[in-house]
């Protein structure tokens, strides 16, 4: 898919997320994906209660995209990416960093932090992470596939570590795809 005009995106946050990552992530996004232009939405969505799956204890990421895409519609050429602190899964997955479909994307911050697993925390790391993870959601939203280049940013990570090796841009494979030199 060729991308080759603006892309407005509206971030938008669930729960309690952290204004200072939503101004992180407008900010930091159309550095990586210069066809972005990022704004943070003006007021706070809840995640669906049917998204919750109480023995796992995490929220359904599919039935959420399926929920912004009902309860968000954007212009053709708009994205949305919704951005949570609670733990996500897919039903064929333990667990997801995030999720796109359509035009619609969302990540969560639980698994990006390394208090997650159980070292101190360290900040730079976590906002690694989250770019990665927001522009590779937002990756798939312009049509991109996962990549097999392992430090392209559409690289699948099955775990942190995949996410800690990768850039955060696109290969030369890929912004070719979406039109960027």
């Amino acid at each position: 898919m060729n991308v080759s005009k603006i892309v407005d995106v509206e971030v938008l946050p669930f729960d309690d997320v952290n204004g200072e990552i939503l101004s992180f992530l407008s900010e930091e996004l159309p550095l990586h994906l210069p066809l972005l232009h990022c704004k943070t939405a003006g007021k706070r969505s809840e995640l669906p209660m049917d998204s919750y799956d109480r023995q796992r204890k995490q929220y359904n990421s599919s039935k959420i995209l399926d929920m912004l895409a009902s309860t968000h519609p954007q212009a053709e050429n708009g994205r949305i990416l919704a951005v949570t602190s609670h733990d996500l899964f897919v039903p064929s997955l333990n667990f997801v960093f995030g999720q796109a479909m359509s035009r619609y994307a969302i990540i969560s911050l639980t698994r990006l932090s390394p208090r997650f697993y159980g070292l101190s925390e360290d900040v730079d790391i976590y906002w690694r992470r989250i770019t990665k993870e927001a522009v590779h959601e937002l990756g798939h939203t312009m049509g991109l596939p996962h990549c097999r280049d392992q430090f392209c940013v559409m690289y699948f990570s099955n775990s942190i570590y995949d996410t800690d090796r990768k850039s955060s841009d696109l290969c030369v494979t890929c912004k070719r795809r979406i039109g960027m030199r």
